[in-house]
């Protein structure tokens, strides 16, 4: 497997390799290096569960078709060939490993999986839209100019060595269709969501209310969660909006999970009414569904900002199911399918303040359909866990394997 991040809280990675190992391949997994200034602590070579770590790949070798890329590249290929005697699958996670994955595979005549975490034909438009904005805040003229130019290049690696994949790995039922086009239906396109393994209630239910205890809150208060990176694309601040609308209710908003852009919750505090708004830093351990379970409600609120978050299956609304949480989603077509579909919450316009308040409040007042959703999660988390979805990883090895 090849990872562009150095293999530290990459859980859909985790989850991929450690099956794959279980089912009796030998996994390898060449991540990047860590930054010299990061905090974190990792060697360059550990076993994890079996699976062989090298964090040595340096962040310039994806500078494409430079100078210094090209000699780091060529040493990268060269090292993994000295460690891996025998290959025969490339995993590529994601578009900047695509390059160095089909010359690996020129080299051994391995297959190659392209595992697209993001759809990058939405994505990178998008990405180079934003450092072409003169008012953006992603550096001075020279740096936009010549990420604008990293990005393009990007792309159109895609582009050409897209049908050179032996299968691609997509994350919803929409983006394997627009990758099916993408490729004149030649190539193997298999979805394979980012789910978390199942868990038995009694290993999230918690024995007390840790939101309510954390922040003091009253014993009638609902506890609105939501989980995860908050930066201004997610959405927040729309939920913040609606809270407005429900001073009558006992609703608390908590967000759980690393702040990105520290302008922006200091915008969500000032903009949130009195009170309502709560901060917890995220959890990284086997306690962080437990916090999720002692929530009542749980909040997916991506924004429409371009095709691959309008057509995602986020993290968050899979760990909702398994925590047991009634959840509260954006009508996007793949997600509101799916909480339709398993009836396990309801769907809102994300433009629409006033149906956010209406949605919560449906939520928060109906206690008869909150308890049907609760019911129906437990037959949902039995189906929307890894330890299902992983069949499919495995079915496109064995026949990429024969």
């Amino acid at each position: 497997m090849l990872l562009d991040n150095p293999f530290l809280r990459d859980n859909r990675v985790k989850r991929e390799a450690k099956s794959l190992q279980e089912a009796g391949y030998d996994v390898y997994i060449f991540a990047t290096k860590l930054q010299k200034n990061s905090p974190a602590q990792a060697p360059e070579f550990e076993v994890i569960d079996g699976i062989k770590v090298y964090r040595i790949v340096d962040e310039a070798t994806f500078a494409l078709y430079r100078s210094k890329s090209c000699v780091l590249g060529s040493v990268l290929l060269f090292k993994i060939r000295q460690i891996c005697s025998k290959i025969d699958i490339i995993h590529v996670h994601d578009v900047r490993f695509l390059l160095y994955g089909y010359l690996l595979k020129l080299l051994t005549g391995a297959r190659l999986i392209y595992d697209s975490h993001e759809y990058w034909d939405a994505w990178i438009p998008y990405k180079i839209q934003q450092f072409k904005n003169p008012y953006s805040d992603t550096g001075s003229v020279k740096v936009r100019k010549s990420k604008v130019r990293y990005w393009q290049r990007i792309w159109k690696t895609q582009d050409v060595l897209f049908n050179a994949c032996d299968a691609v790995i997509a994350v919803s039922p929409s983006i394997c269709e627009r990758l099916q086009v993408k490729s004149n239906h030649k190539n193997q396109i298999v979805l394979v969501r980012n789910m978390p393994y199942y868990l038995l209630d009694s290993n999230v239910q918690p024995p007390r209310r840790l939101f309510h205890e954390h922040f003091d809150l009253p014993p009638d208060a609902k506890v609105l969660l939501y989980q995860g990176g908050v930066d201004p694309n997610r959405g927040v601040d729309r939920i913040l909006g609606a809270l407005r609308q429900l001073n009558d209710l006992p609703v608390y908003f908590v967000l759980m999970g690393p702040v990105r852009k520290q302008w922006y919750m200091q915008q969500l505090e000032c903009r949130a009414p009195s009170g309502r708004l709560l901060y917890k830093e995220g959890v990284y351990s086997d306690e962080y569904l437990k916090w999720t379970a002692s929530a009542d409600i749980g909040v997916v609120s991506t924004l429409n900002i371009h095709e691959s978050y309008y057509f995602s299956l986020p993290n968050k609304l899979f760990e909702y199911i398994q925590a047991g949480l009634p959840l509260v989603n954006p009508n996007f077509p793949d997600s509101a399918r799916l909480v339709e579909q398993y009836r396990v919450g309801l769907n809102y316009d994300i433009d629409s303040a006033g149906n956010i308040a209406q949605t919560i409040r449906r939520m928060v007042t109906d206690t008869s359909f909150y308890e049907d959703c609760k019911r129906n999660i437990k037959q949902a988390k039995l189906e929307l866990c890894w330890e299902k979805e992983q069949e499919r990883l495995i079915e496109l090895y064995e026949t990429l394997a024969d």
